[in-house]
């Protein structure tokens, strides 16, 4: 989910919804062409909505009132958590060469500029990373399968073991002012 231009989406198999959270009313919903698994959701600073398919390559863009594929790169195979920050977004996603794409993920910067997918960090799978949130330089990734919620450096290659938890922690928030991280 991603809160956007007063708006909550929601990624739902093949259509994000769009619901006013005043209400909890639906007021659209968005068809995403050949989507097959509709995962993740972010909005960037601009009020674009972007939204993983975790079971292609593709990153769903929408703008406006339309949603099309902003992104279907063979170097992100299985993306699933993605964040927007203000010059690229960021993924986990598989590579093409994956055994096990949902078990061996990589961090991604994909640039909105020229949507090249480069490697965040060390080019190295991080793990099972479902949930993406950045802190502090770096990021708070969960690992859906190995029941683990870590802290990834990037500039020096660092990931940290924070906390074991149940396995199926996927997506999570993370609120700076707080200090504090929201696991379901």
């Amino acid at each position: 989910m991603a809160l956007s231009r007063g708006r909550l989406y929601v990624a739902d198999i093949d259509t994000l919804v769009e619901i006013d959270p005043a209400t909890g009313q639906i007021t659209a919903r968005y068809g995403a062409p050949g989507a097959r698994f509709l995962n993740d959701v972010t909005a960037d600073t601009a009020g674009n909505v972007y939204v993983s398919d975790s079971q292609t390559y593709r990153i769903y863009r929408l703008q406006g009132d339309s949603l099309t594929v902003w992104l279907d790169s063979p170097l992100l195979r299985s993306p699933n958590g993605i964040y927007a920050l203000p010059d690229y977004l960021v993924v986990a996603a598989a590579d093409s060469s994956a055994a096990r794409p949902g078990g061996a993920r990589y961090l991604h910067a994909v640039a909105y500029a020229d949507r090249t997918p480069r490697p965040l960090g060390a080019v190295r799978p991080l793990g099972g990373i479902d949930g993406v949130e950045p802190a502090d330089g770096g990021f708070f990734l969960s690992d859906w399968g190995a029941a683990r919620v870590y802290f990834y450096d990037p500039t020096i290659d660092s990931l940290q073991v924070l906390v074991e938890v149940s396995q199926g922690t996927a997506d999570f928030d993370y609120v700076p002012e707080q200090q504090r991280l929201y696991l379901p």
